[in-house]
């Protein structure tokens, strides 16, 4: 189980293209060919390559941008999955149907610290936590990122970073022995 719902929350998160001017910055890729490359780590080691997300899918309607995303392993076929992409925050969907009342929310925005938000399955429930802005270190470079805690009924907390303008740049579950760190981007057209 603590497998799975990890699995799931790491396929709705990415990092994003660069906003309309107008707009603040969006924490999810929103341009079709968006391409994300994370360095996957299991106790400091790189045992199972990369992981990538890439943006097949976008869609604008009522105020709001779904994306739908393919997760790709190297060693299974990967899922997809939409992401709602809203101001008031990131939702995961079944359908572009769904309203965002009824998605389960990823991110809260604006992103204020000590904010926090559940996400209840059928077996758990889930309340993320924004602890503060910090800076973070990836492959990719330095990112100055709101960094949100997660936490189950079951399991060890997991802390995910997300940078404006850029999305999930770090992953960190069971006790920081499995990463996933922003290792490349790059904009789709």
């Amino acid at each position: 189980m603590r497998h799975t719902m990890l699995v799931l929350l790491l396929a709705t998160v990415s990092v994003a293209a660069p906003p309309p001017k107008d707009k603040p910055a969006p924490y999810f890729p929103t341009v079709v060919g968006d391409k994300l490359v994370y360095e996957r780590l299991t106790d400091g080691k790189e045992e199972y390559g990369d992981v990538t997300d890439r943006v097949m899918d976008v869609e604008k309607k009522d105020g709001v941008i779904y994306v739908t995303i393919q997760r790709i392993y190297p060693e299974t076929e990967g899922f997809r999955r939409t992401i709602a992409v809203a101001d008031s925050g990131l939702f995961q969907v079944v359908s572009r149907e769904n309203s965002l009342t009824s998605a389960s929310p990823i991110l809260k925005l604006p992103p204020k610290e000590g904010t926090t938000w559940e996400w209840k399955t059928e077996t758990t429930k889930i309340t993320f936590t924004v602890i503060r802005e910090e800076e973070v270190t990836v492959p990719a470079g330095k990112f100055k990122a709101i960094r949100v805690e997660m936490v189950t009924e079951r399991d060890d907390p997991s802390t995910f970073w997300f940078a404006p303008a850029v999305g999930m740049v770090k992953m960190s579950a069971l006790k920081g022995s499995h990463t996933l760190a922003l290792k490349e981007f790059k904009a789709g057209k």
